[in-house]
């Protein structure tokens, strides 16, 4: 639990964290973060709809509040893997998160999902991938410098 947030809550830790891993979480202001959320524009590559705009502020207030748990769901053909690729990348940008594990159930998905990071300009004509970088289904570690690691929940297991 970090204590320099009196909100957080404590749970129990799937191993211990290395020397550098403690050292990356006192770097990371997740306060600093949120704030710059707040003033983070829409402005990118491609155009959100409103509903998208919306379950992405909804999951920024979610992870605000010290959720451990959250829930988009929306329909075929509504821009699901658009709305991720922008919450993620705002995550990303204002440094709340270092890196995000980005699951799906069926190989083809993953494939699907980063060719749409491969090909997603973001503020400038630069690409998600160009920018953060992702690791695909095939690349099973991660390397330190990776944001984004695509995995099936299969390969987890």
């Amino acid at each position: 639990m970090d204590l320099r947030n009196p909100n957080n809550l404590s749970y129990a830790l799937d191993g211990w964290y290395t020397p550098e891993g403690l050292k990356e979480l006192l770097k990371r202001d997740a306060q600093l973060a949120e704030q710059q959320l707040q003033t983070e524009p829409f402005n990118y590559g491609f155009e959100l709809r409103y509903y998208q705009k919306e379950a992405i502020l909804a999951a920024e207030k979610a992870i605000a509040e010290s959720s451990r748990a959250m829930l988009i769901a929306m329909a075929t053909g509504t821009g699901k893997t658009k709305t991720c690729i922008a919450l993620i990348y705002r995550l990303l940008k204002v440094k709340r998160y270092r890196r995000v594990l980005f699951l799906v159930d069926r190989s083809a998905l993953g494939e699907q999902a980063a060719n749409a990071f491969k090909d997603t300009r973001m503020d400038s004509i630069q690409s998600f991938a160009d920018i953060f970088g992702i690791k695909e289904l095939d690349e099973s570690a991660p390397e330190s410098d990776t944001a984004v690691h695509i995995a099936t929940v299969q390969g987890m297991v």
